[in-house]
């Protein structure tokens, strides 16, 4: 006996039945799984959702690992006696021995009067101790690039020296500083001005709040002025002299 009469009793299951249960099936076996593993499944099936999340996690850790990302996160703008500077507790950016250094033009003081494109006023409050350097740097033409239009002078003593330096460079450009590097002052009724002090040291990486070298910096006629100096007294008279 074999057992083809068993097929031959066999009853065919309904046809809608049959059409169901596949469809069923179907989609159970294309859905994605609900939860964490789903939403990751659904991810990485999706080109475009899978370069923005790689995209966001680069932009993270150039964030927490590159010095002038991070910097630039964590510094706000100032904008103290008219001028606007850059607050940041971290390192200003990594030097870049690629660039270009730019060189004054070394003239006598009359000589850097008559080149320099603006007219200024000079110190008169200088004690007699103190006498002007005749070698004036001046940046001028198209070869002073970003330094364009400035002139430095210096008047040496024995034991100090006082430096100006006027440029027509926008006050708005923000320069880096550290937190608690600035004090706004009026020099008078009209002209506020901001005293800067420390700087940047190349050699330790760190900011530096040192008093010996002060920085005063102010606006007057459409040119930035600022004296350099290690009494911030008499720097405030020099530049008060530079007023009248």
């Amino acid at each position: 006996m074999d057992d083809k009469f068993l097929y031959q009793l066999r009853e065919q299951p309904n046809t809608g039945f049959v059409n169901q249960l596949r469809k069923k099936l179907q989609q159970e076996s294309i859905a994605p799984k609900q939860g964490l593993g789903g939403f990751i499944q659904s991810i990485l099936s999706n080109k475009r959702l899978l370069q923005a999340a790689a995209l966001m996690a680069v932009f993270a850790i150039i964030i927490t690992t590159i010095s002038p990302a991070r910097a630039l996160v964590i510094s706000l703008l100032a904008n103290v006696g008219g001028m606007a500077f850059e607050v940041t507790t971290d390192y200003p950016g990594d030097h870049d021995d690629s660039e270009e250094t730019i060189w004054p033009r070394v003239m006598s003081v009359d000589e850097a009067l008559a080149a320099f494109p603006h007219s200024i006023h000079l110190p008169a409050g200088l004690s007699s101790e103190y006498v002007l350097n005749d070698e004036v740097q001046v940046y001028v033409g198209e070869d002073a690039g970003p330094f364009a239009n400035t002139i430095e002078f210096e008047w040496l003593s024995d034991t100090n020296r006082v430096s100006l330096r006027v440029t027509d460079r926008d006050p708005g450009m923000a320069e880096i500083v550290a937190p608690d590097a600035l004090e706004e002052i009026t020099l008078d009724e009209t002209h506020p001005a901001v005293l800067i002090r420390g700087g940047w040291d190349a050699d330790d990486q760190v900011w530096s709040n040192n008093d010996n070298w002060i920085r005063l910096r102010w606006v007057m006629d459409e040119l930035t002025y600022e004296l350099a100096g290690p009494d911030q007294e008499q720097l405030i008279a020099i530049a008060q002299s530079i007023l009248k």
